[in-house]
């Protein structure tokens, strides 16, 4: 056998091992399946935040300021007096600014002229007893308060039901996976990687209510506090054997 045929087996015999050989195998990508599980828990809340807001005009800053802080301390002991602890009120905001009204001079023009001070509190209160939430904003009306509003519902112990929403989510990409992979015949390998959340941005969660309440007679606002959703979803990456 001539040198050149001798070469041509050696590189035949080479390439045969080599197809052969494990290491081989690593270098071809491995087959995945990447599954997005999702999943959404409905609970009832148990405890609202409400805003209740006093709004005032006096001649001067003082006045003005003055006149508003008698109502908010007047709606804090109020609410103390109905139950509420003290953790459960929170002064939001407090504000004071000039006011102005128009004037028409008698060429027909316009101009602002000072019109006194007007003083503005916010302050956020805490319900557990959401049962007691329409008789409360009726009621304090009567402490002096001119709007109502943010009406937020919550949970407690979110946490809880966010962890029932991620375990669901879980389970829920697992069983995409394998019913993806009964369809395509294979079977799924280990699990490559975890996503929490998956790699792109999630809308905010549902579940918050806003309320302008003026009530002229004296009647209970009706309130339906209906359920809030949790949502979950997870990324999940299986190789595929």
């Amino acid at each position: 056998m001539n040198r050149f045929a001798v070469a041509l087996v050696a590189a035949v015999g080479l390439s045969a091992a080599t197809l052969a050989s494990p290491a081989f195998g690593q270098d071809v990508r491995a087959g995945k399946i990447r599954v997005i599980g999702r999943a959404a828990v409905e609970a009832v809340p148990d405890y609202v935040t409400v805003q209740v807001g006093i709004t005032n005009r006096a001649s001067s800053p003082s006045a003005a300021l003055d006149q508003n802080s008698a109502i908010a301390r007047k709606i804090i002991d109020f609410a103390k007096k109905s139950g509420i602890g003290e953790q459960d009120i929170r002064t939001d905001s407090i504000n004071l600014n000039p006011a102005f009204k128009t004037v028409r001079d008698p060429n027909g023009t316009t101009r602002q002229e000072p019109d006194g001070y007007n003083a503005s509190n916010m302050v956020r209160i805490k319900l557990t007893d959401i049962s007691q939430l329409g008789k409360f904003m009726r009621d304090i009306l009567d402490q002096g308060a001119t709007n109502i509003g943010g009406v937020h519902f919550g949970l407690l112990n979110s946490q809880k039901i966010a962890d029932e929403a991620r375990t669901k989510a879980v389970e829920d990409a697992v069983r995409q996976a394998k019913a993806l992979a009964d369809a395509a015949k294979v079977k799924l390998g280990p699990i490559e990687e975890i996503v929490h959340p998956p790699r792109r941005d999630i809308g905010p969660m549902d579940g918050q209510a806003d309320l302008a309440v003026r009530a002229p007679a004296r009647t209970t606002v009706p309130v339906e506090v209906g359920t809030l959703t949790i949502s979950s979803e997870v990324e999940i990456t299986w190789r595929i054997e």
